[in-house]
Formats: C-alpha cells, sequence, structure tokens
C-alpha cells in the first residue's frame, strides 16, 4: 500500500478554514493505488482478514479486494488483509453506494475508458458512453419523455433530473467506514471493534447513525485516480474525533469522521461533538476564485429508499443555441431553441469538432 503524507492547500479565500481545520489535525497518511499493482504482497496462506479476524486456516483468500472500490473509478490498489466473506458482504455495501450515486457516477466517469451505464428504474433515463465511431468519448444521455431536461435561459443553467435506483442510506456510509478502515495503519484496527462490529454486523447502530454526517464537495478539479487521505488530532484531550478521513474521486469528495477510537476518551460521544471540516485540497497553488459546491449528507436512515429524486447541472450560454441540427437532413437549420423538444443530450470533457453524421440521433 501507497502511504505518503502530503502538503496541500485550497483555495485562496479557503484557506484559513484549512488552517484552523490544520490547527486540529495533520494528515497521517495518503492512500493512492498504485501503478502498476504492487508485486509483494502476505501469502495468501499468512493472510489474516482485519475486518473479522479469521485466517487462512478459517476463511479463503482468493479473491482480489479493492481498497479504494472500482465504481469510483478503475486502479490496482487491492489489499491482501480482505478475506472473501468480508469481500462478497462488502460488494453488498458497494452497490448501495452505486445506486445512491447514479447518474452522478457515469457523468463524472466522461473521457475514460471505463464508463458505467445508469438506467433510471423505469429506463425513462439513460446514459451510457458512445462506444465508437468519432464521438467515442462521448457520454449519451436519453429521455424519450422528455420530462427530466431543463434549462434556465436566465442562468444559463442545465439540469437533468432522474431517479435513482433503489439503495440504503445507512449501507452507503458503512461502506465509506470500510474504505476508511482498510486505508488505516495495521496497528489502529483494533482500536475500531466498535465499526468493525458496525459494518459487518450492523451491530451499535443507534450509535453510529448519529455520526452518519458525511460532507460532500464537488469541485471543478477532476482527479484521474481516487486517493484518500486519513487525518489524525494532533492532542489526544481535544474533543474531536481521533481520525477524518477524506476520500476523493474525479471531481467530487466526501469525509466524516471514523468515531469510537478507544484512545477518544476526550470526546463527548453521549453529548454533542465538535466536527471540523477541512475545505476543497488541492495539490497546486491557484489564483482562481472559489468554485466549489458543498452538501452535507444524512445517511443515517435504515430505510431502503425508492423513487429517490437527484439531479446534475452544468451551465451552458443560451446564446450559443441559436440553430438546430435536423437528423433527417443532416444540416443545421434556423429553428427556435425549444428545449422541452430536447430527447438527447451528448456530453464530453474534450473541446473539438463533433461528427453529427455519426450521433446515433
Amino acid at each position: 500500500m501507497d502511504k505518503q503524507t502530503i502538503t496541500v492547500t485550497t483555495y485562496p479565500k479557503q484557506r484559513d478554514k484549512l488552517d484552523f481545520f490544520m490547527s486540529y489535525y495533520s494528515n497521517q497518511l495518503l492512500f493512492i493505488p498504485p501503478s502498476p499493482p504492487l508485486k509483494e504482497r502476505i501469502p495468501r496462506k499468512n493472510r489474516i482478514c482485519r475486518f473479522c479476524g479469521k485466517n487462512a486456516t478459517e476463511v479463503k483468500f482468493k479473491h482480489e479486494p479493492h481498497i479504494i472500490p472500482r465504481l469510483l473509478g478503475h486502479n490496482y490498489g487491492v489489499s491482501d488483509f480482505e478475506c472473501d466473506t468480508c469481500n462478497s458482504h462488502f460488494g453488498t455495501l458497494e452497490n448501495h453506494f452505486a445506486d445512491y450515486l447514479g447518474l452522478a457516477r457515469t457523468v463524472t466517469s466522461v473521457g475514460k475508458n471505463k464508463v458505467p451505464k445508469f438506467i433510471s428504474p423505469l429506463e425513462s433515463l439513460i446514459a451510457s458512453k458512445t462506444s465508437d465511431g468519432a464521438n467515442k468519448d462521448f457520454i449519451t444521455i436519453s429521455d424519450e419523455s422528455r420530462e427530466n431536461f431543463h434549462f434556465d435561459p436566465e442562468k444559463s443553467v442545465w439540469q437533468i433530473k432522474y431517479t435513482k435506483n433503489p439503495h440504503t442510506p445507512l449501507n452507503v456510509y458503512k461502506c465509506l467506514l470500510k474504505i476508511a478502515l482498510g486505508v488505516l495503519p495495521d496497528y489502529e484496527i483494533e482500536n475500531y471493534q466498535a465499526v468493525r462490529e458496525f459494518i459487518l454486523n450492523g451491530d451499535h447502530t443507534p450509535y453510529f447513525q448519529r455520526f452518519a454526517k458525511v460532507l460532500q464537495l464537488t469541485t471543478q478539479f477532476n482527479t484521474e485516480l481516487p486517493y484518500c487521505i486519513i487525518f489524525k488530532k494532533h492532542k489526544l484531550q481535544d474533543p474531536v474525533p481521533l481520525h477524518m478521513m477524506y476520500l476523493a474521486f474525479n471531481n467530487v469528495s466526501y469525509q466524516l469522521c471514523i468515531p469510537f477510537h478507544k484512545q477518544d476518551g476526550y470526546v463527548d460521544y453521549a453529548g454533542i461533538v465538535n466536527m471540523h471540516y477541512v475545505p476543497p485540497l488541492i495539490f497546486s497553488d491557484i489564483t482562481r476564485a472559489d468554485d466549489f459546491d458543498y452538501q452535507e449528507l444524512d445517511l443515517s436512515s435504515t430505510e431502503q429508499l425508492r423513487e429517490q429524486k437527484g439531479f446534475i447541472s452544468f451551465k451552458a450560454d443560451s446564446r450559443l443555441f441559436t440553430r438546430a441540427y435536423d437528423t433527417k437532413t443532416k444540416r443545421f437549420v434556423d429553428k427556435p431553441f425549444d428545449p422541452s423538444q430536447i430527447t438527447k443530450v451528448f456530453l464530453s470533457k474534450h473541446d473539438g469538432p463533433i461528427d453529427f453524421d455519426d450521433l446515433n440521433v
């Protein structure tokens, strides 16, 4: 596992917040999936699962579990400390995470080799990568019902609404905690016995539901590989959780505390716990103005959510929509722009010409 300390910065207007966070925490380690894969690993017969505590005489270690799920981006960061039984259980949690991300997971993968297809529960909205031709790096989002594309001409903002597939928020939270335990040093795992019991068996659920709050940040920066940072507080007597996790992939990051460490004696887990969050982290000094969105997610529900709504939005200058492309004649025509008639949207991260003849419209 590739672990290292790093120096980070943030947007100019957020540096005071970063300094405040760093007055309590420092980055204990950074995990970036290796490329190419690591060759030196613990032999399967000598492995012990850090989640259930069983060894190779009790459980099997045939699979290659990912430390950061591949659903957040293709990577070679596999572990040698997760047994097949636990891997199967965590795969179910990852499915809930994928269904929670929904269309956003497809859109943020634009331009990558492997782009997950999204189909809404009623199949009214479908998003997938254009597989061949001149526009193979495009994402096609189609909605024959014409009910999910909305354009605000005053703000020049497109919004695509969709229905997520069924998922349970608390399972999404468990998935995030599992990633944190996978990145933490070996010697810390025994200090998080309650977390292990919670993500494996659902033990202590009422206690963990109070902390199933996750800060989501969305920026204009994209990362090629997902990565995870574990922050550790400077002083044990500070009334804040010992560890915070910052997980980033594409242009999104999630951060949460890892509660109930055995040395968190100064934290009033029965009362109000001070939670400090770090602003968006950037690895190079920039001068541009703040350009990010944030949202606090409540993942405490144990109920399976059905027909939960989600949306993605992006800006597009309405002055660009002065002509229409007639798919029958294969020519541009002068027609008034009518957003209500749109049934397909094509997205790409790359500037360049579009081969309209090659588009499947």
